[in-house]
């Protein structure tokens, strides 16, 4: 065991926690916490034996910060003390085995899952009963030229990677799907009985993809990923929290990786505590997450939802020194001259819309451009006004120089639940006016009473910076359309 293992295992024997690993075999590593899990790394090479301890030492820290330090411990939910009528692992060790795609049958107790080294990193479970399922996680023994690999095809705002920050990263991502299996048999680990409202992956790669920056890896998350067109396929990735203020328009239980800058959200404004409440919720009603969000964060679910739009289009998750690495979200842009609305795009184009907006269209996002005629660089895949379920669409307007206070108004062109609209005027002071938000119900249209608002606080439309309006869909199904109106 190396020297930082070693002072891991002194520190925590200290407090009480662990014991001692176990007398390590030839082609294994092993350690033993005290609450009675222990870990098992894996590997065929007698070379791969420095990288197996690294390994070690990353898959302890990765434990003890989800179970000790985060509070992923409760009896009947933890990995150590399980419900054993749900699921439980009956050797109570977790496993993590070394390999590449390459290797057939690189290890004869994986059997058929050894061809999921193709995907490694990943979690899987064997299942040996009714409620028996043996946890164990597949790394890339050639590691260090896998994340080179992954560097270059996602590039990252951060710089180059660090090899090791980067494999603890790895580790807490996959080790909290282990914690969270346990907890409600997620992403589909159970086989055939988990009910198809019960794979959540919003809920459970975002947080695992959150959990990777508590090991000081944050790459992906702020990753924005990246999409490549190919003559036969397309291929991308999903990214972490940047993908999401590049495309902010996607329905909320579709969401994946990106879906992590929520857990940042909740975890500053409700606590970790919430977060562990809702993986315990969602054990007995997987279908019924809106309802476990509202317990648990003590909100309603619409207003929730605004909340993280405006912390959204704010960048309002307290990341301190690295709020830079988070860039804005996604917007129309939008100028109002002359009573009438100018869509603009990316390479100084401008077309008449008239005194109806009826597009969310959007022509630049930081590096991205694109003219009229071509793709969205952001937002969603369509040129039409709409707003998926459970998503916001951010919609920016500038007043043309001698333009008079346009009276903006919202229609709902929708069939589902109404559409939340919330007004921020930002000054040319640097201030900041946010309005109560304004609900339109389906077929309605409704004021935003701009020049009212305006006028409590003396201000005129010179005044002025920009006004953006974030429209948040309360449908969990239905995409809502609708039009802007001046």
């Amino acid at each position: 065991m190396n020297a930082r293992v070693q002072n891991t295992c002194w520190a925590l024997v200290l407090l009480g926690v662990i014991t001692l690993p176990a007398e390590a075999s030839s082609q294994t590593r092993e350690y033993r916490f005290g609450d009675g899990t222990g870990l098992c790394v894996h590997f065929n090479d007698p070379s791969g034996a420095e990288f197996a301890e690294q390994v070690l030492d990353a898959a302890v820290s990765a434990y003890q910060t989800l179970t000790q330090f985060e509070g992923f411990h409760t009896p009947g939910y933890s990995f150590a003390s399980p419900d054993k009528n749900y699921a439980y692992d009956p050797d109570q060790i977790i496993d993590i085995y070394l390999g590449t795609s390459d290797e057939e049958n690189a290890y004869e107790e994986l059997g058929a899952k050894n061809k999921l080294f193709r995907d490694a990193p990943c979690f899987d479970t064997r299942k040996t009963g009714s409620a028996r399922y043996e946890a164990f996680i597949l790394l890339p023994s050639n590691y260090e030229a896998f994340i080179r690999n992954w560097e270059q095809m996602n590039p990252s705002p951060l710089g180059k990677r660090n090899i090791n920050v980067d494999l603890r990263g790895t580790l807490i991502h996959e080790m909290t799907h282990v914690i969270v299996f346990y907890y409600n048999k997620n992403l589909d680990k159970a086989g055939e009985e988990s009910a198809p409202s019960a794979h959540l992956d919003w809920y459970v790669e975002g947080l695992a993809r959150y959990f990777e920056t508590f090991a000081g890896a944050r790459h992906d998350f702020y990753s924005q990923g990246f999409k490549q067109t190919l003559p036969d396929r397309i291929r991308f990735s999903r990214g972490g929290s940047n993908y999401f203020m590049r495309y902010p328009d996607q329905a909320f239980t579709g969401l994946r990786y990106e879906n992590a800058l929520f857990w940042r959200f909740m975890d500053v404004r409700f606590g970790m505590s919430a977060i562990e409440s809702l993986s315990r919720r969602l054990r007995s009603s997987p279908g019924e997450f809106k309802e476990a969000l509202e317990e648990v964060t003590g909100m309603d679910f619409k207003t929730l939802l605004e909340r993280y739009a405006t912390s959204v289009l704010l960048g309002d998750f307290e990341l301190k020194e690295e709020s830079g690495y988070l860039h804005p979200v996604a917007s129309t842009k939008l100028l109002f001259d002359e009573g009438e609305f100018i869509l603009l795009d990316g390479r100084g184009g401008r077309e008449n819309l008239g005194r109806i907006c009826r597009t969310d269209w959007i022509g630049s996002w930081e590096d991205e451009q694109a003219s009229f005629g071509e793709a969205s660089v952001a937002g969603d895949a369509t040129e039409a006004a709409d707003v998926s379920a459970w998503a916001t669409d951010y919609v920016q307007l500038r007043l043309g120089p001698d333009s008079a206070l346009p009276d903006i108004k919202l229609k709902n062109l929708g069939e589902g639940q109404p559409i939340s609209v919330q007004l921020f005027v930002f000054t040319r002071g640097g201030s900041l006016l946010q309005a109560e938000p304004i609900t339109v119900v389906r077929g309605a249209t409704r004021s935003l009473d701009l020049p009212k608002r305006l006028a409590l606080y003396s201000l005129d439309p010179s005044d002025l910076e920009k006004i953006v309006l974030a429209l948040t869909n309360t449908d969990p199904q239905k995409t809502s359309p609708y039009e802007i109106l001046a």
